[in-house]
């Protein structure tokens, strides 16, 4: 039961965390947004983890490494829950 609890709170941290990735990622397309304190915050939250995969994944002028860096993490968080992996398992 104390492992359940502690499991799921280890998921709501992470998908919060997930959350900020996903704003970082949709905040990149609007770059003025980042006159605003906000995604700034936001930014340099996010790139403590996107920050590993920075510029590793590119093709021609498209870099994917964030697109595969949050499919990593949605595998990792769903281990604490014992959920799916986007549905597929």
């Amino acid at each position: 039961m104390t492992l359940n609890i502690i499991l799921f709170i280890i998921y709501l941290v992470l998908s919060f965390y997930g959350v900020f990735l996903l704003l970082d990622i949709l905040f990149r397309w609007i770059p003025s947004l980042y006159e605003y304190k906000l995604p700034r915050i936001i930014s340099e939250v996010a790139s403590w983890y996107f920050g590993v995969f920075e510029n590793r994944i590119v093709f021609g002028g498209l870099d994917l490494s964030r697109l595969v860096g949050i499919f990593i993490y949605q595998a990792i968080a769903s281990l604490f829950i014992g959920g799916s992996f986007f549905g597929l398992f």
